[in-house]
């Protein structure tokens, strides 16, 4: 039987998908609001929307089947987490140079960048939780 912290982390990664992939346009326009101290300057890479859209149909898949595809999603996102939690600047600052034009003109909001950091930190237990549930089964 499953342990509660893989069903929360499931059912989590699962509607942040659907919500990728069902509305890429408003969460791209919601995250240049919250990120971003000047969100009109930089301009989404033509790839970026439906990027966002198949990014969620991933998440949203994996989550259903669970099972070795998703312990490889949470271990990816244990490892870009350790970055962004170590790097967070360096980190947004390479992700918004693949993802918009005129990257290098993106202001970053510092709560943004702290929250970055947390979140990546959060990442790195989920994937740590997860790789000793996995060795208890």
């Amino acid at each position: 039987m499953e342990c509660e912290q893989p069903r929360v982390s499931r059912l989590v990664f699962g509607i942040l998908g659907a919500v990728l992939a069902l509305a890429p346009e408003r969460v791209l326009a919601w995250y240049k609001r919250v990120a971003m101290a000047n969100p009109e300057v930089p301009t989404a890479k033509a790839w970026l929307r439906p990027g966002i859209r198949a990014e969620g149909v991933v998440y949203a898949l994996v989550s259903l089947r669970g099972g070795r595809g998703y312990d490889w999603l949470v271990n990816v996102a244990g490892l870009v987490g350790a970055v962004a939690a170590v790097a967070p600047e360096q980190y947004l600052d390479w992700g918004g140079s693949l993802a918009f034009y005129q990257a290098e003109l993106i202001e970053w909001r510092e709560e943004f960048v702290s929250a970055v950091r947390a979140l990546g930190l959060a990442f790195v237990v989920l994937a740590l939780a997860r790789r000793r549930s996995r060795r208890q089964e």
